[in-house]
């Protein structure tokens, strides 16, 4: 993942691809909701997609970011 995004204002679907469903639908992000930071955090691929219900309103935090301000463990900079 790229970036850990928190939803400020508005409403987002999440859908996740797997090999046994074309598409399988998680619950609605709502206001205050975080996503991205599973993959952030274990340095992996994003497996879901995230599409705004109508207006929306993200903040985004970049990986390196992150990794920096919010790392366990400041001295090394990682997990």
């Amino acid at each position: 993942g790229a970036a850990v995004y928190l939803l400020l204002r508005g409403r987002c679907r999440v859908f996740h691809r797997s090999a046994e469903v074309r598409w399988a639908k998680y619950p609605e992000l709502k206001e205050g909701d975080a996503f991205g930071e599973i993959s952030v955090a274990l340095e992996q691929p994003v497996t879901a997609c995230v599409q705004a219900i109508g207006p929306a309103v993200a903040l985004k935090l970049p990986a390196q970011v992150f990794h920096e301000k919010c790392s366990p463990t400041p001295r090394c900079g990682r997990w």
